[in-house]
């Protein structure tokens, strides 16, 4: 899944070397990397570990406290929608967000879901679907 988020960066234009390049003191950018900057930026934002296993799927809280380290010391804010990040998607269209036409049964599981709709479910993370949203242009 590395490899297709790298060529998908790199299909949509995101080309800065830093993210590409794999050296003694950097690694290349993984799929891993937006769910441990997701953890890192939550928790640094006062939000709770329930509030972020729901939305990661990490079973407890010792994967969790690996991030706290780390979110100690940020302070720059809020997460920020990714095309608002990136300078080189910046410029696309926004995403549009397919909504299933069949009514759907309102349980705690669907209610989770839609509260992290941008994540994906960790479910279907592991059954190997992408953790991106449906998008068309």
């Amino acid at each position: 899944m590395a490899e297709q988020f790298r060529n998908d960066l790199r299909r949509v234009g995101v080309d800065r070397r830093q993210l590409f390049e794999k050296s003694e003191t950097r690694q290349r950018i993984r799929v891993h990397d937006l769910r441990a900057t997701f953890v890192t930026i939550s928790l640094a934002t006062s939000k709770t570990e329930t509030w972020v296993s729901d939305r990661t799927g990490h079973d407890g809280h010792t994967m969790i406290e690996k991030y706290r380290p780390k979110a100690r010391t940020w302070n720059l804010g809020e997460l920020c929608p990714l095309h608002a990040l990136i300078p080189e998607l910046a410029d696309t269209e926004p995403t549009v967000r397919i909504t299933p036409r069949l009514p759907l049964k309102l349980t705690a599981r669907v209610a989770k879901l839609a509260d992290a709709a941008d994540l994906g479910s960790a479910a279907a993370r592991r059954k190997g679907s992408t953790p991106f949203p449906c998008t068309f242009r």
